[in-house]
């Protein structure tokens, strides 16, 4: 009986100064892991192997700069691309990074997904996260943005763009041929008819009907504030800005939670914490995101190949 090559995924370990390195060690060493997919290592064998005894022996975050510790984030993820974009990996799995050492390295991109889209030549605004549990699947119409801007780059326009970008994602990589997404509301209790702000008549109500003349199913504008207390019925979701979806996912399925990048030319998944330093090189930090991050990887890999 003929059998399935196992597909390459490729991780980066983030920053060095932070957790990244650890939990990349527990995840050469994870039988479970090994047993589904091939792991490429985009990061430097000896702070890998360093990390895995605790700093014990060998090399030490201090002997780093914090600017070379985010330049050295940055390019592991710039070489991950590189293979991607080659077919020398099926897919990207990336590690916590630093966003201040990024820009102490001259790194100058809020974040991964930022970056990322340079790094392929295409638009911020044409690539966007999706955070994925068990039950949930939300995708951030804003994102790392002061709370006071979200009002300046809430339009129509990016509503429909991202809306657009997870009915695609979900029948593409998830197989859900008519996707169902839900709007959350922007102010309390979704406006309550233009009492609590006028958002959601300005705004997600005209782009909701863009999209329901594309043949995209969405409802809403819902309250955020008991939506999620309630039993998925949607396949997705659009939360207005970045706590708002993601609160309720990391405070219901914390180690669970998996980040995936929509609209790249390759599959990118990520941890959905961050670096953690206060418990970094102390052989404390858990691997089960990172697992879950490449578990969900060979999932998607596996339902593209077929």
């Amino acid at each position: 009986m003929a059998t399935t090559k196992k597909p390459t995924i490729g991780v980066t370990v983030g920053d060095p100064k932070g957790i990244g390195p650890e939990i990349v060690a527990k995840l050469l060493e994870d039988e479970q892991v090994r047993a589904c997919c091939e792991l490429r290592i985009f990061g430097d064998e000896e702070v890998v192997a360093a990390a895995g005894k605790g700093a014990a022996a060998g090399w030490k975050p201090t002997s780093l700069s914090d600017a070379d510790a985010g330049r050295w984030s940055a390019q592991w993820v710039a070489n991950a691309v590189k293979a991607a974009l080659a077919g020398e990996i099926a897919a990207i799995v990336t590690g916590p990074i630093n966003k201040h050492r990024w820009q102490l390295a001259r790194i100058h991109f809020p974040g991964h997904t930022e970056y990322l889209a340079h790094l392929v030549g295409q638009t911020p605004t044409s690539i966007g996260p999706l955070f994925v549990t068990s039950s949930w699947k939300v995708a951030l119409v804003t994102g790392h943005l002061p709370i006071k801007n979200v009002h300046r780059v809430l339009t129509r326009e990016r509503i429909v763009g991202v809306a657009t970008l997870a009915h695609e994602t979900l029948r593409q990589m998830f197989d859900i041929p008519r996707p169902r997404l839900a709007c959350l509301g922007l102010n309390p209790h979704a406006g309550e008819q233009g009492l609590i702000g006028l958002e959601e008549q300005e705004i997600l109500i005209p782009a909701m009907a863009v999209l329901h003349d594309r043949g995209i199913a969405i409802d809403g504008p819902f309250s955020a504030d008991t939506f999620f207390s309630a039993a998925p019925v949607f396949d997705g979701v659009l939360a207005m800005y970045h706590d708002q979806g993601l609160l309720p996912l990391k405070t219901a399925a914390f180690r669970e939670t998996v980040q995936l990048t929509m609209g790249l030319p390759f599959i990118r998944t990520s941890v959905d914490h961050g670096t953690a330093e206060d418990i970094a090189w102390q052989g404390r930090a858990d691997h089960t995101n990172l697992v879950n991050a490449i578990e969900l990887a060979v999932q998607l890999v596996q339902r593209e190949r077929s």
